[in-house]
């Protein structure tokens, strides 16, 4: 069972930092929090990121809006 379903229930919307090697991972709303955590846990270590009940962590670039013309 992955991270994420596990923690759905109680962490919607949160970001999870999950240790890939070892399977460790931290959770918070804040996601610098849960960086900074887990990189004091395992500061050489690559980290898989996903935000609890979303398809992405986040979005690259802004959201253009169509000006309307009358």
């Amino acid at each position: 069972m992955r991270a994420e379903s596990r923690l759905e229930p109680d962490h919607h919307g949160e970001y999870v930092f999950l240790d890939v090697a070892t399977g460790d991972y931290d959770v918070d709303s804040d996601p610098l929090a849960a960086m900074a955590r887990a990189r004091a846990k395992h500061p050489d270590t690559v980290f898989y990121i996903v935000r609890v009940g979303y398809a992405t962590v986040g979005r690259i670039g802004a959201r253009h809006r169509l000006a309307r013309i009358t």
